[in-house]
C-alpha cells in the first residue's frame, strides 16, 4: 500500500503528521501529556512510544548545549551576557590574515 513516488504508506503518513503536532506543540511551549496524547491515538502505540523514547533521549543529551536562561538582571545590551566574551563575527567579505599558530 504505497502511495506518492515518496514510497510512503499512509501509516507513515499518519504517525508523521501526529508527531508534527506533537512538536508544533512543544514549539509553542505547551507541554502535551504524553499518556493523553498515545490513547487519543492508540492505533499508533508503538510508533509513538518508539518516537516519545528517542525524543526523550536526544532532549537529555541537548540539555547542556542549551544556552543558559538569561537572568533576570540582565538588560538588553548589557556587557555580562554569554556573547560579550567572543569576538565580534567578521563581515562579508573580510578577510582573515590569520590562522592560531598554522
Amino acid at each position: 500500500m504505497i502511495d506518492g513516488p515518496s514510497g510512503s504508506s499512509d501509516r507513515d503518513r499518519q504517525v508523521n503528521e501526529i508527531i508534527t503536532a506533537y512538536l508544533q506543540a512543544v514549539d509553542a511551549g505547551q507541554t502535551p501529556d504524553r499518556q493523553e496524547w498515545l490513547r487519543q491515538y492508540p492505533e499508533f502505540a508503538a510508533e509513538l512510544q518508539a518516537f516519545l523514547a528517542d525524543y526523550e533521549r536526544v532532549d537529555r543529551m541537548a540539555e547542556p548545549l542549551r544556552p543558559a536562561a538569561p537572568s533576570e538582571r540582565a538588560v538588553p545590551g548589557d556587557a555580562a551576557t554569554m556573547d560579550s566574551a567572543r569576538p565580534p563575527a567578521a563581515g562579508t567579505g573580510t578577510t582573515i590574515r590569520y590562522f592560531g599558530d598554522y
